[in-house]
């Protein structure tokens, strides 16, 4: 008896009731058997098995068994793989049927007689001919065997089978194709009809999974918009979305163009942001949304997300703003709202209240007071406590000191988040100078950070300045005093308010004064590579160091008029933006020691021109998240990662070759001291995910085994690293890691083929195809390379070489090769990249390496600044391209410079 698992042949015959009758005796032995014939499966083709030892097979009884078409298999149709093997005839039996599944688009093979002595096999379709066409396989030349339209005939001996594939018309509903096939035995008829119901392509409904189903005004969530498909072709159609009510409090931003809208059609499914940009409510609303599928025949889908109102802040003022010693000024305290309504709090609100002065000394100026603590108007304290707001007063010093004197009152509003903004009263004084609290504590009262801006109360020539990697927009107008003159003005948005709707930038816009380079970047693009209105222009902050004055000079000219500002590069205060949680602003280090993510991102993106928060965002792609609690709470953590499918050079190019260079740290379980290398010794560090460095000699397969779940389903993170299971099936993150997919997804296959035919095995598919998978990785995979060792239990894992490093996850032979990192010195081991400033130097080195040419561009790149981080840096860090970069820019937002 054979099984020939081939084209022309059938794939593992399944037992006739005489055969399983005879080894059932002993299921082991059974279980043995089947076991030892599926070990002999390749993941890359079917090897081919014999069993000498003739076997007389018995008629079987036309009872239909539990194949393809029973109920329990109808859920496979959109898993069947094309020319899934069909039953053969079957010698000496009665006429039967047998009933398929199968998906248009896909084909199916029809067997020849298994164990028959040499005869004529014939068949024809019956029903459904215009929806497929036959095809003749293997034969021997001049044997006979032919297809005729919808008829075919061959002799069985000469290795002929016959396809059917589903290419012709295409189904609009399920349609039953039935075709005959007969074995022509001395003389009497053998009788099989196969009937396939045709399923045509469709998806079944469409999902709508929310990132966040609430949302603050001025926020955003993500929407996955993606069809259940049930059949091939259906992915392919589109969709429509459309906010159908609450479309006052946000809008989609469109997948394709990035334009807000309230709807859009013919959009490939995906995902659609929402964005809360409109009003901001005073309490919870809800959106409801629409998406429709192009296919009618798909029912819609509706949802809602809810809009909470957006943070605010308290709006300090005085009546009147300016005061003389012994004068009492009115305190009014307003709420502002994020999209800049000005409303007044609940008349039973209370507050807390303080006077901060701003002289060295400390001086007293003067005291809140209210009506309703009269007694305290005689005492110095210069707050008042749980306060209501009517009569609230300032009451100023009878005298002080200096000619002028300025301060402060803070605010805490009792049950709310909401933080103080307060004007500052006082001669000389800028309307830049009105600052939010900073979490400061005083006494017993902690108050809030949260603030926000208002418009200039005080009149005073504006001095300008911009934060590094700030954005922000500038116009130009004519003096109404001077016929000659423009005065440029500061927006915080990309659009024209009253300013000359001309070019009046030019080809050289920004010259430096002072620093020793042009401190910002300029275009004439938004941050989506869009044209900007004309008549406005974008700086940047681009550089910053400590004690270095970056300033420059923005011109323009409108005919005979120009005018031009000076503009210096700030340090921000923070790199947060608005309801940003966590902060990740602190972090400890591979020494325990707490460091400033913010301050280094500062520092390092100022010394290059990179935007911090783009460093920021990148490192929450990429490094490990820990709490550290305390002082740090929830931070970025140093990170390790040794790379055994995407090695690089240090794991499957010629490393035996980097002896010679990179002698210092390859591994080698040969050498009897210095297993880890000749330099220094693996060093223990801190905090340090996604796992420990390896202190021992490893083969790759170690390192896949206790660090996937392929063997064990061990638990956590550290053990889903290179692989995890879903439902018993392995999932090896094939956006990262394909071919090591694709190679599972056959053993997958096999497995499928396999339990089909010998059904009586006990282990499941998803333990038959992880066996398969753990068989190919450990004793037949190459690597990336043909060169080096077979099997991964065979390969010497280079665990120093071939790993990634810190905050960024730079690779230590990237570090090496692209920007000239240490490569043979004892002193500097790979894991000193796991240090952060160690880290950030080097990554920043290659930014600009990656940047290239660019660079000697000072300005206006061609593709736009944020386009051309993502074309250039992102999408050549991570294998994945361009998705990689799309998912590090959205991150980078969530970090904007503050003051």
């Amino acid at each position: 008896m054979k099984l020939l698992n081939s084209p022309s042949q059938p794939a593992g015959q399944r037992p006739h009731r005489g055969v399983v009758t005879a080894v059932a005796t002993n299921v082991r032995c059974i279980t043995i058997f089947v076991l030892t014939i599926i070990s002999l499966f390749a993941v890359d083709s079917f090897a081919q098995v014999k069993i000498r030892e003739r076997v007389e097979i018995t008629p079987r009884a036309a009872t239909p068994t539990a194949g393809i078409g029973s109920s329990a298999m109808s859920g496979l149709c959109d898993s069947l793989p094309p020319t899934w093997p069909l039953p053969p005839l079957i010698v000496n039996g009665p006429p039967y049927t047998e009933r398929v599944s199968i998906c248009y688009d896909e084909s199916a093979v029809l067997w020849p007689c298994y164990g028959c002595q040499p005869t004529l096999v014939a068949g024809s379709v019956v029903q459904g001919a215009e929806y497929m066409h036959l095809e003749l396989l293997g034969g021997a030349p001049g044997d006979g065997g032919h297809v005729s339209g919808s008829e075919f005939h061959y002799r069985q001996t000469s290795g002929y089978s016959v396809r059917i594939v589903f290419d012709g018309a295409m189904p609009t509903q399920c349609t039953v194709v039935r075709v005959h096939q007969q074995l022509l035995w001395f003389g009497g008829d053998n009788n099989v009809f196969l009937e396939f119901t045709l399923v045509p392509p469709r998806i079944d409904s469409i999902m709508a999974n929310i990132a966040s189903p609430s949302v603050e005004s001025g926020s955003f969530t993500d929407i996955d918009i993606s069809p259940s498909v049930r059949c091939n072709g259906g992915a392919a159609a589109t969709y429509s979305a459309n906010i159908v009510s609450g479309g006052e409090y946000g809008a989609f931003i469109h997948p394709t163009n990035a334009d807000t809208v309230a709807t859009f059609s013919g959009v490939p499914f995906g995902t659609v942001r929402f964005v809360a940009n409109g009003v901001d409510p005073d309490s919870a609303v809800k959106v409801r949304m629409n998406f429709v599928a192009s296919d009618a025949s798909v029912p819609p889908i509706d949802t809602t997300i809810t809009v909470l109102p957006g943070p605010s802040c308290t709006l300090v003022t005085l009546s009147p703003s300016q005061i003389s010693p012994g004068d009492t000024a009115i305190i009014s305290l307003r709420k502002l709202k994020a999209d800049g309504r000005v409303v007044e709090f609940p008349p039973n609100q209370l507050f807390y209240v303080e006077v901060d002065p701003h002289s060295p000394t400390q001086e007293y100026v003067g005291k809140p007071y209210s009506p309703l603590r009269p007694t305290e108007i005689d005492d110095i304290y210069a707050w008042v406590d749980s306060v209501r707001q009517e009569g609230l007063m300032f009451v100023a010093a009878d005298s002080i000191q200096a000619d002028s004197a300025l301060f402060d009152i803070y605010v805490d509003v009792y049950g709310s988040d909401e933080g103080n903004l307060y004007e500052r009263p006082g001669v000389g004084k800028s309307a830049d100078e009105k600052l939010g609290l900073q979490s400061t504590k005083r006494g017993k009262h902690t108050l809030s950070s949260i603030s926000c801006s208002i418009d200039p109360w005080v009149l005073k020539k504006k001095e300008f300045s911009i934060l590094l990697g700030e954005t922000k927009y500038y116009q130009a107008k004519p003096d109404p005093n001077d016929a000659a003159k423009l005065v440029i003005e500061e927006l915080a948005t990309p659009t024209l308010d009253g300013g000359i709707a001309s070019d009046v930038w030019g080809t050289n816009p920004v010259t430096e004064i002072s620093g020793g380079k042009v401190g910002v970047y300029w275009e004439k693009k938004k941050p989506d590579g869009e044209d900007l209105p004309v008549g406005l222009i974008r700086l940047i902050g681009r550089y910053w160091e400590e004690n270095v004055a970056y300033k420059v000079r923005l011109s323009a000219t409108n005919g005979t008029r120009s005018g031009s500002i000076e503009i210096e590069v700030k340090k921000p205060s923070k790199l947060l933006s608005l309801g940003q949680s966590p902060t990740y602003e602190k972090t400890r280090d591979i020494n325990n020691q707490v460091v400033s993510i913010d301050d280094s991102c500062i520092v390092y993106g100022g010394k290059f021109g990179i935007p911090p928060q783009f460093i920021k965002g990148h490192m929450l792609q990429e490094a490990g998240i820990q709490n550290f609690g305390g002082e740090v709470g929830t931070g970025f953590a140093p990170t390790y990662v040794y790379e055994p499918y995407t090695g690089g050079a240090g794991q499957f190019g010629d490393w035996k070759g980097w002896r010679y260079v990179h002698g210092m740290w390859v591994v080698d379980p040969a050498r009897t001291t210095h297993k880890m290398g000749l330099g220094k010794e693996v060093p223990t560090h801190s905090h340090v995910q996604d796992f420990s460095y390896p202190t021992e000699p490893q083969t790759v397969w170690d390192m896949i085994r206790n660090h996937s779940q392929l063997v064990e389903a061990l638990p956590g993170k550290d053990h889903t690293k290179y692989g995890k299971r879903v439902n018993g099936f392995m999932d090896f993150y094939p956006a990262s890691y394909r071919n090591i997919q694709r190679a599972y997804d056959k053993c997958v296959y096999r497995a499928q083929v396999a339990k089909f035919h010998f059904p009586f095995i006990p282990e499941t598919i998803a333990e038959i195809s992880r066996g398969f998978m753990i068989q190919y990785l450990r004793d037949e995979w190459r690597g990336l390379t043909r060169n080096g060792p077979i099997g991964a239990q065979n390969m010497v894992a280079q665990t120093r070489l071939a790993s990634s490093y810190g905050l960024l996850q730079f690779t230590f032979a990237t570090a090496v090769e692209k920007v000239g990192y240490p490569n043979n010195n004892s002193e500097k081991s790979p894991e000193d990249l796991n240090e952060t400033t160690t880290n950030l130097f080097w990554s920043m080195y290659y930014y600009m390496k990656l940047l290239g040419t660019v660079t000697e561009q000072e300005s206006s790149w061609p593709e736009g600044f944020e386009t051309t981080f993502k074309n250039r840096v992102w999408s050549r860090w991570n294998g994945r391209g361009m998705k990689y970069a799309n998912e590090v820019y959205p991150k980078t937002l969530l970090f904007k410079p503050q003051r």
